[in-house]
């Protein structure tokens, strides 16, 4: 499941995840399973005043009995245990990414749109 690694954010902004223990998580998907912060201050300067669009899938939800790792995991060889951990992971992802993101986002508009 490369799309859902820990390097992305890593690689195309500075940010680091850090684990339970304050150190940056190991890549790759199931690196994403201790996320417990991301640290953004070695992310670009430009990145604040950024409008930033996303393309995405939104009949393919990230977590949960649909998500992508029960979804796409099996396509692409992984055995039933990967694919818990995975979907582990991606769950501690998103809840470690609320928290990351909420104070830095407070008052600020998003304009989702499906597409």
């Amino acid at each position: 499941m490369k799309r859902a690694s820990s390097g992305t954010h890593r690689t195309l902004v500075g940010a680091v995840i850090l684990g339970e223990s304050g150190d940056p998580v190991n890549p790759g998907g199931a690196g994403l399973a201790p996320v417990k912060s991301i640290d953004i201050a070695g992310m670009h300067q430009g990145l604040a005043e950024a409008e930033v669009l996303l393309a995405v899938n939104p009949h393919n939800v990230l977590c949960g009995p649909n998500g992508v790792a029960r979804v796409f995991g099996p396509q692409k060889g992984a055995t039933p245990e990967q694919v818990s951990v995975l979907s582990d992971a991606l769950e501690r992802w998103a809840v470690g990414r609320c928290r990351a993101s909420a104070p830095a986002h407070a008052g600020r508009q998003s304009n989702h749109q499906v597409g």
